[in-house]
Formats: C-alpha cells, structure tokens, sequence
C-alpha cells in the first residue's frame, strides 16, 4: 500500500497518522519543502526510513539531508525507468537490509547510514 501527499505539510501530516515503513519524499515540494517535511518527521519518529528524491545533485541539499538523519539521496535519473530502478534498489535495501546486487557505481543514490558503502549507485 502506499499513500500520496500534496505538498509538504501534508505528507508529515499522513506520516503522522498512517505511520508507514517508508516515506520516499521530493525535495521540491509547494507549502514546506520536502527537506523540512523530512526533519518533522524524523523528529516525531527517529526510526521512519526517509529518502528523498531530487533533479539536483546539490551537495548543500545532500549534506542537509545528511545532517537531517535522512537515510537516502537519490538523484532522478534521465528516464523515468531507471528513476523506477534506482527506486526499486531502495525500497528493496530498506525492506531487506540488503542492497540489490545490480548495484553499481555510477552517481543516484548516497546511502547514509548502515553496514552497506557510502555510494550506492546504478
């Protein structure tokens, strides 16, 4: 099951009252941007998993993101398919605890936290 949100203050409203495994939340976002969304989240549950999904590489958004506890950045890639992919790759280490072994380094993921390397990528 998943669940969708509007805009930033919705989904930590939805996080707040369905309480999912996962929230996988974009960086731009209209009425509280998702970095924000992401830090209210986290302060009402330290243990949600939380990955945000941007077009920007940043390395200002991926340090905040960082110091946030966020466990992912993922970078969108140039086709929705492989966006789709890099996607599956998380939710499948998020649920698993094991990274998807297609895994390769080439720049959409940065894992966090965890047993796993710093750079996971496609």
């Amino acid at each position: 099951e998943y669940f969708e949100a509007k805009n930033g203050q919705e989904a930590v409203e939805v996080a707040a009252e369905l309480r999912p495994h996962v929230v996988l939340m974009d960086i731009m976002m209209p009425v509280m941007d998702g970095l924000a969304a992401s830090e209210q989240i986290k302060a009402s549950d330290r243990g949600k998993a939380i990955a945000v999904l941007s077009s920007s590489a940043l390395q200002a958004n991926i340090d905040s993101a960082q110091s946030l506890g966020l466990e992912f950045y993922i970078v969108k890639a140039e086709s929705k398919a492989e966006t789709v992919r890099v996607l599956e790759s998380v939710l499948r280490l998020i649920l698993t605890g094991r990274p998807d072994p297609e895994v390769r380094d080439d720049g959409y993921i940065r894992y966090f936290s965890g047993n796993v390397q710093p750079l996971l990528v496609y």
